[in-house]
């Protein structure tokens, strides 16, 4: 795992983790947001995967019981992230995702559902990124077709993805590639 990536998800995690004991969903949805743009710089699995567990936990922990249990997964995932054992973190993150799945039957079927749109809707905001759709749904393991559903509903395509000027995007792009 890229250090810059390990650094970022470490204070995702640690944020995560005080919004999760002020249950304050606003603020993992934020958080989560802020992260795809890691997502779509490095284009890894690791940034996205906790981008869509956070956005999904952002969207139930009101109405969880079980936020202790959360909280000892993401606790666990960064001791795995400062012992540098990267599958060890990558289990603990799937982990995670079933547990948010798993955690009441009523939710069930909620819960699924939310982390779908989780993974499509941060799909979207990797693709406004500039990243292609192919790429991205392969990154979250989702169909193109699904991913591309999403896309014709909104106006991405419509929208001037010229937000940072070219000059500073090519002032990061050789910091990153020196």
């Amino acid at each position: 795992m890229n250090e810059t990536v390990r650094s970022n998800i470490i204070k995702l995690l640690n944020g995560s983790l005080d919004a999760i004991k002020k249950s304050d969903s606003f603020q993992l949805k934020e958080l989560s947001n802020g992260n795809i743009h890691n997502a779509s710089i490095f284009q890894d699995e690791d940034s996205l995967s906790i981008s869509v567990a956070i956005y999904a936990l952002s969207k139930v922990i009101e109405r969880t019981q079980r936020k202790k249990a959360i909280v000892s997964h993401l606790q666990s995932a960064l001791k795995a992230l400062h012992s540098g054992n990267n599958a060890k973190y990558r289990a603990i993150i799937r982990s995670l995702l079933n547990a948010i799945k798993v955690e009441d039957y009523k939710l069930k079927r909620f819960v699924s559902n939310v982390i779908e749109q989780a993974q499509v809707k941060k799909g979207c905001a990797i693709c406004e990124h500039g990243i292609s759709i192919g790429r991205t749904a392969n990154i979250l393991g989702i169909s193109q077709w699904e991913l591309t559903r999403y896309l014709g509903k909104t106006h991405i395509a419509e929208q001037s993805s010229e937000r940072v000027p070219t000059e500073q995007r090519l002032a990061l792009a050789r910091r990153i590639f020196k």
